[in-house]
């Protein structure tokens, strides 16, 4: 069995996930591009050994903010991440810490299936690029070294 990638990013924008993913073939490793589409996350199945995951909260069009936010992150984190997936780190792009708060609090309070994160992080996407669209992810690393 060939092992999946131990990052993963997940949005709706294909920039973003082409952007991540050749920052991070350019420190030479991988991850795994999730792009979701109408809702619906491009895996064939729930991943197992993630250990960095990159949400973007608004991945689905015309769903609004709240319960069905949240609900919408958890339907496409049921099926991308394994429930016995291990420890993780999260990084939840957006620029509203309540979202962010209110999201882990909802997915953990509803969906205790789905693996909780050993640490979350906020970050606003916008910050990691530069004008060309390429995404910085040495500046990442760094505030992921914080933790």
């Amino acid at each position: 069995m060939i092992p999946a990638p131990r990052i993963a990013v997940i949005d709706d924008e294909r920039d973003a996930v082409d952007a991540i993913r050749i920052a991070l073939e350019r420190l030479d490793t991988s991850c795994l591009p999730v792009l979701v589409e109408a809702g619906k996350p491009s895996v064939s199945a729930p991943v197992k050994g993630i250990r960095l995951l990159f949400l973007d909260v608004h991945l689905v069009t015309g769903v609004g903010e709240g319960a069905a936010l949240y609900d919408a992150n958890a339907a496409i984190l049921e099926q991308v991440i394994a429930p016995d997936n291990g420890p993780y780190v999260l990084v939840v792009w957006t620029t509203d810490r309540a979202t962010r708060e209110a999201l882990l609090r909802h997915i953990s309070e509803h969906y205790p299936h789905i693996p909780r994160p050993l640490a979350s992080l906020l970050m606003e996407k916008g910050e990691f690029r530069d004008r060309d669209g390429n995404f910085d992810f040495l500046k990442v690393r760094a505030e992921i070294e914080k933790l």
